[in-house]
């Protein structure tokens, strides 16, 4: 009997609540065949997300309990432990990028909005009827938030917003934008604050839209703001807190990476398999080939390599929280900066088996290959990443 990777998982066979996890599983995974992956080709090929589908897709996820997966009950998500999130991301992954992104995660930042604002925006953003994107990173300032020089200036009437923001997730299509700047009252510098931007604001324009080589259907765009005046109550928690606040959100979408990536990964070697199996030369299935078999037991080592590190990552998310000073310095990182190394050797060796037939535009394998290279990018490089686990291991030392 052959084996299917995404049926045999080592990382949550001794999960204490693997039936539920498995449930979760199995119901993504049908949202997925029968929601996102017959339009894949046609999202590749045409370079958009039409809006018909767009809000076809939205209002299944609705239907189906997983939009807004990441979000607690309390606010009307379905109160996901972090293991069962990373779950769902892993399922999502087995479809493109750009259509598993349909399935919103509003941004953590939100739980911390008051009263008035969880009315005017949490609770739309659960339901589907505004989505936010997340500006943080800067022409300067991309891994290093410390650097950031986008301003707001109190003023009676709000905070007078100046600055650039890009690679911003869905920056040209949400109709809010949190906003990270550093704030000035009196002269004074408060710190990095979180401040809520509406589309269509004076002074806010979206100026670039980037073509990249994955993802497509899901556009970064440049943001900029001129003299944009923002209510004061736009701004989320306290003035010169937001930095905290953009901590969690990143530590969060750290580990969603690593368990996207370990979904892709999973996802390669099911296609790898199923083509070495059909696939024939000289007369038998390339399968048959010792020399294939071990490069397909040496990605399945890295396929359950990256499935496990995230699992155990987001039990001890589970256990201690996102702000934990080792889950966020060191767990997180690690699982970030394994899963997304490790899914980009396996979408290769995937490609590399399917011969000259992955290299065609528009396979499944060659959208994968461009889909994956972002995450070694994206939500800090991999770098980025190593730096902050070797710091954690050795503490920080003065350079000579």
């Amino acid at each position: 009997m052959s084996v299917c990777l995404s049926t045999v998982d080592l990382s949550l066979e001794n999960v204490p609540d693997r039936d539920e996890i498995a449930a979760v599983r199995d119901l993504v995974r049908s949202f997925v065949a029968a929601e996102l992956a017959p339009h894949e080709e046609a999202v590749d090929a045409g370079g958009e997300i039409p809006a018909g589908l767009r809000a076809q897709v939205v209002g299944r996820a609705l239907d189906a309990g997983l939009y807004a997966f990441n979000l607690p009950a309390e606010v009307g998500g379905p109160g996901l432990s972090f293991l069962a999130q990373t779950v769902v991301r892993r399922e999502l992954a087995h479809s493109s990028f750009a259509l598993a992104d349909l399935i919103v995660r509003p941004p953590r930042t939100l739980l911390h909005c008051d009263a008035g604002q969880r009315a005017r925006w949490l609770g739309p953003a659960v339901r589907g009827e505004v989505r936010f994107a997340f500006a943080l990173t800067e022409p300067e300032a991309g891994s290093d938030p410390g650097s950031m020089r986008t301003r707001a200036v109190w003023t009676p009437e709000g905070y007078r917003l100046d600055g650039v923001k890009h690679f911003i997730s869905h920056g040209g299509t949400a109709e809010l934008v949190i906003v990270y700047a550093r704030t000035v009252r009196d002269g004074r510098e408060e710190g990095i604050t979180a401040l809520v931007v509406e589309r269509g604001q004076a002074g806010f324009r979206c100026t670039r839209e980037d073509r990249t080589m994955g993802w497509i259907g899901s556009p970064l765009s440049e943001l900029a703001f001129d003299g944009c005046l923002v209510p004061h109550e736009n701004v989320i928690g306290t003035p010169g807190e937001g930095l905290r606040l953009a901590l969690a959100q990143i530590n969060e979408a750290r580990l969603g990476v690593a368990a996207h990536c370990a979904g892709i990964a999973e996802h390669a070697l099911d296609l790898a398999l199923a083509h070495v199996r059909t696939r024939s030369q000289f007369g038998r299935p390339i399968g048959a080939n010792q020399g294939l078999q071990w490069r397909l037991a040496d990605m399945a080592a890295r396929v359950e390599q990256a499935r496990t590190v995230v699992t155990n990552v987001a039990l001890a998310v589970d256990r201690a929280g996102l702000d934990d000073r080792d889950n966020s310095r060191y767990r997180i990182p690690l699982a970030k900066l394994t899963a997304s190394e490790l899914a980009g050797s396996v979408v290769d060796d995937a490609l590399q088996l399917f011969g000259g037939s992955g290299f065609v535009r528009g396979t499944t394998v060659e959208r994968m290959y461009r889909d994956v290279r972002a995450f070694r990018l994206g939500e800090g490089t991999s770098e980025m990443q190593r730096n902050r686990i070797g710091r954690a291991l050795v503490g920080r030392l003065e350079t000579p």
